[in-house]
């Protein structure tokens, strides 16, 4: 199976600003490619500029050619450029529009459609720009930071100088010929590169472009994100420290529609050798250049278009504090379920967790589910102890569980809450606060309840696929068994006494754990649970994304093939809420080992087991370790039996 790119994600609404450009700093070194969400760019926007894109390429041709490409703006047709000269094809398949700033003394070169044939083109399209560059200046300021230097460094000498390119790349045109290329091999000859497209895949890097034969991985469409580049300008500035990775755009045979925004600094600014990225041992590798002069002299060596030359980009490892862990993002709405199972495989075999984005739950939804959460939460300890924990449903107060026994803490610095399910014969186990004290609290937990678990139904099905299954393989013993906990990590309290946890070291003995949380960091994972000492490593909250990790019960069904991850909730002075849903199979499901999790050389390590029975052992106490590939057990005493986090 086909394994595409894991591209880091980065969030551009994060408060903690200094993460983020860590965060930046370590992809722009190790892929030169990153994800970007949370830019501020309305999705409606990108859809409503996508739109009009493909209305101006559906002109006649005669119509298009009214705006020819001078002056960097305009239109290129079919095969006026070939981005890799080394290739024997007539030019890459594809035809392009570009528009050039809007405000400088130039915005005059312009071209724009007729308003009679396309009305809300040009106003679509300076929005769409406006918008785009907001985002960018403040990438760039997170990029300053990362490189230790003034946020406005890239803007000191004047504003930047972007320009968009609209390309459209067609389906069945020349599909047969494997010489023609949507666009062939190259690396941007900018500064940094912001693209979105309409889906459909095509886009692949080459993260060793001086190694032959070149490895091509797959870059999977993240609904409503960017797919960032730097450029060979920035690997310049950074003395080969950033990369300015190769890639291309492979033919399909769909018509495919993407939008590339090239953030270029103000022509007089200086591109030099950075301080922070040269030393004695690593001296400048270029000489001093004015931005325009240097990009002025790669267009004209590259037909005015991309950069058609290959440079070896040697790459400095420079660490900015604690590196924090940059986990796989499964897009849940990708219309591709074969390669978006194949990345869902990859993420359980590598870490365990990964992230599920565009899960069909509104954000309005999480909200009110958290507001409702910190609502209960608020209550004096007498009310909510009329709801104490019994039958695995209702209120635990703080301390009331230890999850890693070895410490000698009281307890884990946590209140939680549990619901069970909802329409089998022990719903009426579940226990709520009362209607007068808050009222829309059972319809908002139930309503959220519902929409995760039809997320996570869809979910397991990708698993099944994954692992060569039915995809009903997981529900045909009947309908998923989940619980719901509501989570609440006090503030101050204990925050002193380094003992003392939110949650302590531990994994979840179920099958798998959706969880949301406020955005207030402490989430670690330890990938290696058998090293010691453990190393910690930071989950960053993507805003509406649920972290999603695999439990010890999935990690048995797969014989180990899937981890089960270790991981712990850390104290950081902040109060802290999250909703974590454990979702489990049928209690008569039996679980054993599964056909392509086993062989003669690695036969089953498990015994079969009812789903039911195992997870009523679990709680007396079972966690699991990797030890030369072979997981072990271990009792471990709990002070509250219970589903953990």
């Amino acid at each position: 199976m086909s394994v595409g790119a894991q591209l880091p994600v980065i969030d551009l609404s994060c408060s903690d600003r200094l993460a983020t450009a860590n965060s930046i700093h370590q992809a722009c070194m190790d892929y030169g490619f990153f994800y970007l969400i949370n830019h501020g760019v309305e999705n409606e926007l990108i859809q409503k500029a996508l739109e009009e894109s493909r209305n101006f390429f559906s002109l006649p041709l005669e119509e298009k050619v009214k705006s020819p490409w001078k002056e960097h703006r305009g239109y290129t047709p079919l095969y006026a450029e070939k981005l890799d000269t080394s290739l024997r094809s007539k030019g890459d398949l594809k035809e392009t529009f570009y528009i050039g700033p809007l405000e400088d003394d130039e915005s005059h070169l312009n071209q724009w459609p007729s308003l009679e044939i396309l009305p809300s083109w040009r106003f679509t399209m300076e929005l769409y720009y406006k918008k785009v560059r907001a985002a960018g200046k403040k990438l760039t300021s997170l990029i300053a930071l990362a490189l230790n230097l003034e946020e406005d460094f890239f803007l000191k000498d004047g504003p930047l100088n972007p320009f968009l390119r609209l390309l459209h790349y067609p389906g069945e045109q020349d599909l047969l010929d494997e010489k023609v290329l949507g666009a062939s091999a190259h690396s941007d000859y900018g500064m940094i590169t912001l693209l979105v497209s309409d889906g459909v895949p095509g886009l692949q890097v080459c993260r060793e472009k001086s190694v032959e034969p070149q490895v091509w991985e797959d870059v999977h469409h993240i609904s409503g994100a960017f797919v960032v580049n730097i450029g060979d300008m920035m690997e310049r500035w950074t003395n080969c420290l950033y990369r300015s990775t190769l890639h291309r755009v492979i033919r399909t045979g769909q018509e495919r529609y993407s939008m590339a925004f090239f953030l270029d600094p103000c022509p007089d600014c200086v591109v030099e050798c950075l301080r922070s990225c040269c030393s004695e041992a690593s001296p400048p590798r270029f000489p001093p250049i004015r931005s325009g002069d240097y990009l002025n002299e790669r267009s004209e060596r590259s037909s005015g278009h991309d950069k058609r030359g290959q440079r070896e980009a040697a790459t400095q490892v420079v660490k900015m504090g604690k590196k924090d862990l940059e986990l796989p993002v499964i897009d849940l709405l990708s219309s591709d379920r074969l390669a978006t199972a194949n990345s869902i495989h990859q993420a359980c075999m590598d870490t365990g967790f990964f992230y599920l984005i565009n899960h069909g739950i509104e954000n309005e939804l999480i909200q009110k589910a958290l507001e409702e959460s910190r609502n209960f939460f608020a209550l004096p300890l007498e009310e909510k102890m009329k709801l104490a924990w019994k039958e695995h449903r209702g209120y635990t107060p703080l301390c009331s569980e230890r999850l890693d026994t070895s410490l000698r803490s009281k307890g884990d610095l946590k209140e939680t809450i549990y619901i069970g399910p909802l329409e089998d014969d022990k719903s009426y186990l579940n226990q709520w606060p009362s209607r007068e004290i808050l009222p829309s609290w059972r319809f908002t937990m139930e309503l959220y309840y519902e929409n995760v678990r039809d997320a996570g139904r869809r979910l397991i099905s990708l698993i099944a696929l994954a692992l060569n299954l039915e995809e009903d393989f997981f529900v045909k013993d009947g309908p998923l068994d989940p619980f719901l906990r509501l989570l609440h990590y006090p503030g101050e309290q204990g925050f002193l006494d380094e003992r003392v946890l939110g949650a302590s070291a531990h994994s979840d003995y179920g099958m798998m754990t959706l969880l949301m949380t406020d955005g207030i960091p402490g989430l670690q994972i330890c990938r290696e649970k058998s090293k010691q000492p453990h190393v910690w490593e930071n989950v960053h909250h993507i805003s509406g994304a649920f972290v999603v990790n695999i439990g010890d019960m999935m990690e048995r069904w797969t014989n180990c093939l899937y981890r089960s991850t270790l991981h712990r909730v850390v104290l950081t002075g902040q109060e802290r809420y999250s909703m974590a849903f454990f979702l489990n199979p049928f209690p008569d499901s039996v679980v054993e080992c599964l056909k392509s999790c086993c062989t003669e050389a690695s036969p089953p390590r498990f015994p079969p087991i009812r789903s039911g029975d195992y997870l009523k052992e679990s709680p007396a106490g079972i966690t699991r370790e990797l030890s030369d590939g072979k997981c072990k057990e271990e009792n471990l005493s709990l002070i509250l039996i219970g589903i953990f986090l």
